[in-house]
């Protein structure tokens, strides 16, 4: 049961923030680093069917790559404009490095 506003009443937005942690060190090369960007290119479809089925939200996306240190690859973007940019494989995994 939906309950009417009063004229001129706002609801708050809320704001969720979906945070992509990617490995791109060496370990990943080849059909790893493949598989990986597929799997990200074709959940975007999903990640903005989902966020439109709740408007009340507005949905950002962040991708932190890592391997010798960690920086970000995306974001903050909102979901309906976040375009995977694919990543390559290289150097050491630094996990602990993109959890600080």
């Amino acid at each position: 049961m939906s309950v009417p506003l009063p004229s001129g009443a706002d609801i708050a937005r809320r704001r969720l923030h979906m945070i992509i942690a990617v490995d791109c060190s060496g370990s990943m090369q080849g059909d790893k680093i493949a598989s990986l960007n597929h799997a990200l290119r074709i959940a975007v479809p999903a990640m903005r069917e989902s966020a439109s089925e709740n408007p009340e939200t507005d949905v950002f996306v962040r991708a932190l790559r890592f391997s010798d240190g960690a920086h970000w690859h995306v974001g903050p973007v909102l979901v309906d404009q976040f375009e995977w940019e694919d990543v390559t494989a290289d150097g050491t995994t630094d996990m602990g490095h993109a959890l600080k």
